[in-house]
């Protein structure tokens, strides 16, 4: 698995964001709540162009016909002028409140030019009359934004690099499908593609359902962030954003914003971002087949799991716990588990202490789930230098996902000097 493919699963994995965000997008925001910075700084934009874009919607080289991407470009060239918008209006004193008021309404039916409605319309997660889930999907990335024809994309970026086949997924509203563009415009040698799109069609057309950014991309967001930005900087521009998970060193390499159905994800490396998310358009759909999936026999949450690793003279065992302990969870859940035929030498036993146990061999990537009913033996049995097997139910010989090695790798160097 290269290295984009590990970002793409964990954009899909990382559950987002703490509970105060989903929270704050479920519920009515609190008039005293803080407002993040950055939907302060599209209210008051909203408020200081309002009769600049008056006066110059009336000059000539405002009549011509504009597209969604001149649009998105104008919008994102007037937020770096604010102060000039305020000597406009000063010069402007003749204009009525009546236009003032009009002005804001038509710039809004430009941004949205090109771009088709989602679903439902979220009003919740409101502060001043702005909806955060709104402002999510009026943000561009680069030079698209959610919402556009797949049509109009194509004209701006050109034939993609790879362009994958249609599938559907059938829901309860009908069959949806879906088909993804991958581009590379830097010629990035590390990575497939440098950005990647995803279009879903709902009964009237594909358009842009999430965007995806990765290795050296210079697509930015209005407020400059993109890859290569630091920690610091996206702080500052998104004040709200929570941290995702943390690697078993405490290292947070995730941020994110949330509202409704659509997240703004940022990964980070060493305090600097290093891939951007923007998604979704449409609410993921619900399934046509209600029919409850079977829980498996197995589970790998836990807060603190016992590690055993082979010695020569028995087992050195070390507790993981924490942050180390997530990421493993998250790591072994990201993707379906894949069969194996044969079943290799034990090198390490996991005791999740809920009644699994992972086995790995010697690569620290193929080996074997168990079920046991009777860990007070188990453990006896690890501790003597006894097979261990008499008392677990094998449950599946598999490979696990690619990173399980490194994780277990970087946990047995970070605790192996912790004896049981």
């Amino acid at each position: 698995m290269t290295r984009q493919d590990r970002q793409e699963k964990l954009f899909r994995a990382i559950g987002y964001v703490g509970d105060d965000l989903i929270q704050r997008a479920d519920a009515p925001a609190q008039a005293e709540r803080k407002q993040p910075a950055v939907w302060i700084k599209w209210a008051a934009l909203a408020a200081c162009c309002a009769l600049v874009i008056g006066l110059a919607a009336r000059l000539p080289i405002f009549q011509a016909k504009s597209s969604a991407p001149e649009t998105a470009t104008m919008t994102m060239e007037t937020t770096t002028q604010e102060a000039p918008a305020e000597e406009e209006k000063a010069e402007a004193p003749d204009m009525t409140e009546e236009a003032a008021a009009e002005e804001p309404a038509a710039e809004a039916e430009e941004n949205t030019a090109g771009a088709r409605e989602p679903a439902a319309t979220d009003t919740e997660g409101q502060k001043d009359g702005v909806s955060v889930q709104q402002a999510l999907l009026d943000t561009t990335l680069g030079p698209v934004k959610l919402g556009m024809p797949s049509q109009d994309v194509r004209s701006i970026l050109g034939t993609p690099k790879e362009e994958s086949d249609e599938f559907y997924v059938c829901t309860d509203k009908g069959d949806y499908r879906y088909v993804t563009w991958r581009y590379n415009f830097t010629n990035d040698p590390d990575y497939i593609s440098d950005v990647k799109l995803s279009f879903a069609d709902v009964g009237d057309g594909f358009v842009l359902d999430e965007i995806m950014t990765f290795g050296t991309s210079d697509w930015a967001l209005p407020n400059g962030l993109k890859n290569g930005s630091s920690v610091q900087q996206l702080l500052e521009a998104y004040p709200d954003a929570e941290p995702g998970i943390n690697g078993y060193d405490g290292e947070i390499f995730a941020y994110g914003v949330e509202a409704g159905h659509v997240r703004l994800t940022f990964l980070v490396e060493n305090d600097v971002i290093t891939s951007i998310s923007l998604g979704t358009y449409y609410a993921e759909p619900s399934w046509a087949d209600e029919t409850p999936a079977e829980e498996p026999a197995y589970s790998f949450a836990s807060s603190d799991m016992i590690v055993y690793q082979k010695e020569e003279d028995g087992w050195l065992s070390y507790h993981m716990k924490g942050q180390a302990a997530k990421k493993l969870e998250v790591i072994l859940g990201i993707e379906d588990l894949t069969p194996i035929d044969e079943l290799p030498q034990a090198r390490y036993y996991i005791d999740f202490q809920n009644g699994t146990v992972v086995m790995l061999g010697d690569d620290r990537l193929s080996g074997a789930v168990y079920t046991c009913e009777n860990l007070e033996a188990f453990r006896a049995a690890m501790d003597e230098g006894a097979d261990p097997t008499p008392y677990l139910t094998l449950v599946q010989m598999c490979a696990f996902p690619a990173g399980t090695d490194e994780v277990v790798l970087e946990m047995s160097v970070a605790c192996g000097g912790l004896i049981e």
